[in-house]
């Protein structure tokens, strides 16, 4: 009797070569470092509570590049602006970038998407300033969920034109199955961790805090649930294994910044600008939670794209 042939290594396959060189890559990964600083700066804004230091759109009280006389929260609400411009340019270069370079009509129409996304942000932010009097928090909270949809839909796009994007691993088809199904899950959760906690910040809601706080231990155990099992089932495929590990790495430092959040946090108020050091942690909190939300997308993308289901019965081991 024979015996049970070994498993071979998982087989690589290359399809879909993005295009040469590695200027597109470089001015994806611009774009989301550019959305990351107007995250950044726009998370200070509303942890200073400088959201309406000034009352028109788009200028600022008759200025474009820099108001005269500015405060601390006119400075930080300008400098936001200013950072979303840039975002829209680097977008708009990026998008002709593609369709002048890439053939390939799915990232082509993902580029033309993304630009969409980033306009109708820009849009909801002057909507946040001129009809805050009617809707002061549905506009404001559009508004920071869509950052975090522009952010993931860049970074999407950055890993279609990276090299990443071209490694394919046969693996067992139960196993990517249900890793697609778990990482799907994952991603809803961060989602609506992510939702309560834009809520929570826009309305100061003590049922929303709570609520966010509670949910972040079912968020945790579920991400950790889908880390544990893509790091169990296909650590040997390339940057699989990496993209776990960091996913991990983030959502434990955010645990413990959530934590140092809640124990520093008050109410908003008109003299937050004095107490920067409270409103850089609640602002990194917030950046952190967006960085959780852009891995667990990527991890989704890399689950359907980077792992291939054997077709067939799977050797014996």
């Amino acid at each position: 009797m024979s015996q049970s042939t070994a498993v071979a290594a998982p087989r690589p396959v290359s399809l879909d070569l993005p295009p040469e060189g590695k200027w597109l890559y470089r001015n994806a990964v611009t774009l989301v470092v550019v959305i990351f600083l107007t995250m950044k700066i726009g998370a200070m804004v509303t942890s200073t509570d400088s959201g309406m230091a000034f009352r028109t759109w788009p200028d600022a009280n008759g200025y474009y590049l820099w108001p005269k006389d500015s405060t601390a929260a006119m400075a930080f609400e300008h400098s936001h602006r200013l950072l979303g411009a840039l975002a829209g340019l680097v977008g708009l270069l990026l998008t002709g970038t593609v369709l002048y370079r890439d053939p390939r009509r799915p990232v082509r129409r993902l580029a033309i998407g993304m630009l969409g996304l980033i306009v109708v942000q820009g849009i909801l932010g002057g909507y946040r300033v001129l009809l805050n009097d009617h809707f002061p928090v549905l506009f404001p909270v559009l508004h920071g969920m869509m950052a975090q949809v522009v952010l993931c839909t860049a970074a999407v796009l950055a890993f279609t034109v990276s090299t990443a994007w071209v490694c394919r691993s046969i693996e067992n088809g139960t196993h990517v199955r249900t890793l697609r199904r778990m990482a799907t899950g994952s991603l809803g959760m961060v989602f609506l961790q992510v939702l309560v906690g834009v809520w929570f910040r826009h309305s100061n809601s003590q049922a929303a805090l709570w609520i966010h706080v509670s949910f972040a231990t079912v968020v945790s155990l579920t991400l950790l649930i889908t880390v544990s099992y893509g790091l169990g089932k296909f650590r040997t495929v390339p940057g699989f294994a990496r993209t776990n590990r960091i996913c991990l790495g983030v959502l434990l430092v955010q645990l413990l910044l959530g934590f140092v959040t809640l124990m520093v946090r008050r109410d908003k108020g008109t003299t937050d600008t004095e107490t920067l050091g409270r409103a850089v942690v609640q602002s990194l909190h917030v950046l952190l939670g967006a960085t959780l939300f852009l891995i667990a997308t990527i991890l989704l993308v890399r689950s359907y794209r980077n792992l291939v289901p054997r077709v067939g019965p799977t050797p014996d081991a």
